[in-house]
């Protein structure tokens, strides 16, 4: 699950920093995560080149604040096809109350 999380790692924290708003990184606590293998996705091995993208699946606000949930996929890329390796990585942050 770690390393499937440092696959989409850019991906999935590109979302939650968009140019036209300002965030601060430090601002933010880290909930839960998770990492779901697809049933018949190919197995990653040395060698392999992958991408992944992510996008903000939900914003719920709650008594501490807004919770935001970024869910992704990560992609085999070969022969210039996208094969998805994961049903959805999800990484759930809130503010940090103050």
């Amino acid at each position: 699950m770690d390393f499937g999380i440092k696959l989409g790692w850019k991906a999935i924290m590109k979302p939650l920093f968009p140019k036209s708003i300002p965030g601060d990184l430090l601002a933010l606590v880290h909930l839960s995560n998770r990492f779901d293998m697809r049933d018949r996705a190919p197995k990653l091995k040395v060698g392999d080149t992958v991408t992944s993208e992510a996008k903000i699946a939900s914003i719920t606000n709650g008594e501490t604040g807004k919770t935001v949930a970024v869910k992704g996929t990560v992609f085999l890329l070969k022969d210039g096809e996208k094969t998805p390796v994961n049903g959805r990585p999800l990484l759930v942050l809130l503010p940090r109350p103050i």
